[in-house]
């Protein structure tokens, strides 16, 4: 099995599926330890509109798509802030995949 990280636009099929998987595991995280329950369907529906991930188009950020053997496993987004500074963002990979050597 092998990783391949390829630059991939934010509104992709692979991009907009691994980012409702990463914004329900935060989100159910969250609302599990502060309300014992799972986060509310409409409300993930609404966040994942308002936040489209526009902000990791060229040439002010990027969105990177892990794949492993093909299939799409993970992402991390670059923003460029300045010409100095760049902030890490929506970094995210299938808990089933974690500790496969992705980040390697």
């Amino acid at each position: 099995m092998t990783w391949t990280v390829t630059p991939e636009p934010y509104y992709s099929p692979a991009a907009s599926a691994l980012w409702r998987a990463y914004y329900t595991e935060v989100s159910d995280r969250w609302y599990l330890l502060h309300e014992g329950r799972r986060t509310d369907p409409d409300e993930l529906e609404r966040e994942i509109a308002a936040r489209t991930g526009a902000e990791l188009a060229p040439p002010s950020g990027q969105l990177l798509l892990a794949r492993y053997d093909g299939r799409p496993a993970g992402t991390a987004g670059v923003r460029l802030l300045d010409t100095a500074t760049a902030e890490l963002t929506r970094v995210f990979l299938h808990q089933e995949l974690r500790g496969r050597g992705g980040a390697v």
